[in-house]
C-alpha cells in the first residue's frame, strides 16, 4: 500500500507502545446509518424552551460514531442518505471537515433531512424530539444495496451498523444484503442497537429484527437496558445469552458503573471514569468509536473497552461540538492520569 502515515500509541495497560500504520487507501471502518441535524441549547444543561440560542450539529448514531472514530485517527466512511435541501450539504460539509469519507452520503429527491431537537440536564437525563416522517423526511429508508459497490466494501475492515438500519423492513433487507456482501469479502461486522424505545411495527417485530441483526454481528455493543429488552433476561445474564446468538464478543455498557465484556479471549469488567457531566448525548457512540480504535491499534478486548470508556468520559465533559471530540493522544493521556472508579 502507498500514501499512508504512521502513529505510535503508548501502552494503556502495561504493554509496549504500538506502532500503528494508517493508510488513506484502506478504510478502518464503514458505518451505515442515520445522518441527521441536531439542534441543542448553546448553553448545555438548559431546557429547549428556555435555553435561548440553539446550536446546530451533525448527529445521528452513525454520524456521531463516524466523527468520533475519525477524531481518534481512524479512516472512516459513512453510508447514509440526506434530504434534497440545504441541510444535506451542511451535514456532508461538517462530516468532511471531521475527516469522514462522505462519498456514499447521497441526496434523496423529494425528501427533507431529518431533524432532532435535544437537550441534556447534566444529571444523566436526555430529552429527544425526533422529526422524521416516512416518505417525507426519512431519506435513509431509500438506501439501495446497488448504490454500495463491492470495490468500496472491499476497502473496509469493519462494518458498523446501528438501530436505524433495522428499524424499517425495506431498509433492513437492504442493509442485511450489504452486510452479507461485506462478510463475503472478508470483513467483520459490529452491531450497536442504540434502541430508542420507538418501533412502529410493535415490540415483537422489534425483538425479531434485533435478534436477526445480532446474529449478523461479529461484535455487539449495547447498554444493559437494551440487553435486557432484547433478550428478556436479567442484565447480569444477558451477555452470555447474546453471545449464544452469534457474536464472538459482546460488550454491555452499564452507565456510570462501567462495562462488562464477553469475548473468545477473555471476560471481565472495566470500571467507568468519574467526570463532571456537561453534555452526554452521543456518549455511547463515542464509546463504540473508542472500542473500535483500540481494536484497530491491536489492543485486547479489555484494553479496547477501556479506551471506549475513556473516550466516552471525555466526550461528556464537553459541549456537543464534534470539533471537541477526544483525539487518540488525549485518550492515552486521560487513561494514564486517571483511575477508573466504577464497580461491577
Amino acid at each position: 500500500m502507498t500514501g499512508g502515515f504512521a502513529i505510535t500509541v503508548a501502552s494503556l495497560v502495561g504493554i509496549p507502545a504500538l506502532h500503528v500504520e494508517i493508510y488513506s487507501d484502506m478504510l478502518d471502518v464503514i458505518s451505515i446509518g442515520s445522518c441527521i441535524v441536531e439542534l441543542t441549547p448553546a448553553r448545555p444543561g438548559l431546557p429547549l424552551a428556555s435555553a435561548g440560542p440553539l446550536e446546530i450539529f451533525p448527529s445521528g448514531a452513525s454520524a456521531n460514531f463516524a466523527l468520533a472514530a475519525a477524531r481518534l485517527g481512524l479512516q472512516v466512511a459513512l453510508v447514509s442518505r440526506v434530504g434534497e435541501d440545504e441541510l444535506g450539504p451542511f451535514l456532508k460539509a461538517r462530516l468532511q471537515q471531521g475527516q469522514v469519507d462522505v462519498s456514499h452520503i447521497l441526496p434523496t429527491p423529494g425528501q427533507f433531512t431529518p431533524l432532532s431537537l435535544c437537550w441534556a440536564d447534566g444529571q444523566g437525563k436526555k430529552f429527544f424530539y425526533h422529526y422524521r416522517f416516512p416518505d417525507y423526511s426519512d431519506p435513509l429508508c431509500e438506501l439501495s444495496p446497488e448504490e454500495i459497490e463491492d470495490d468500496f466494501l472491499a476497502g473496509g475492515r469493519l462494518l458498523h451498523l446501528s438501530e436505524a438500519c433495522v428499524r424499517e423492513s425495506r431498509l433492513r433487507r437492504a442493509v442485511f444484503e450489504i452486510a452479507a456482501r461485506f462478510r463475503s469479502l472478508g470483513g467483520l461486522i459490529l452491531y450497536c442497537p442504540n434502541y430508542r424505545g420507538v418501533w412502529r411495527d410493535g415490540e415483537e417485530e422489534m425483538k425479531a429484527a434485533q435478534r436477526q441483526a445480532v446474529a449478523q454481528a461479529d461484535w455487539l455493543i449495547l447498554n444493559e437496558e437494551e440487553a435486557a429488552i432484547i433478550t428478556g433476561a436479567p442484565p447480569a445474564s444477558a451477555g452470555p445469552v447474546l453471545k449464544e446468538w452469534g457474536p464472538s464478543a459482546v460488550v454491555i455498557t452499564c452507565g456510570e458503573k462501567g462495562a462488562r465484556f464477553f469475548s473468545e479471549e477473555e471476560e471481565g469488567f472495566i470500571p467507568a471514569y468519574e467526570v463532571p457531566v456537561v453534555y452526554d448525548v452521543g456518549a455511547g457512540d463515542t464509546f463504540q468509536a473508542g472500542f473500535v480504535a483500540g481494536r484497530s491499534w491491536g489492543m485486547s478486548f479489555a484494553e479496547s473497552v477501556r479506551v471506549g470508556a475513556a473516550a466516552a468520559a471525555m466526550r461528556i465533559t464537553r459541549s456537543g461540538d464534534p470539533a471537541l471530540l477526544p483525539t487518540a493522544r488525549a485518550v492515552r493521556d486521560f487513561i494514564a492520569g486517571r483511575p477508573a472508579v466504577g464497580q461491577p
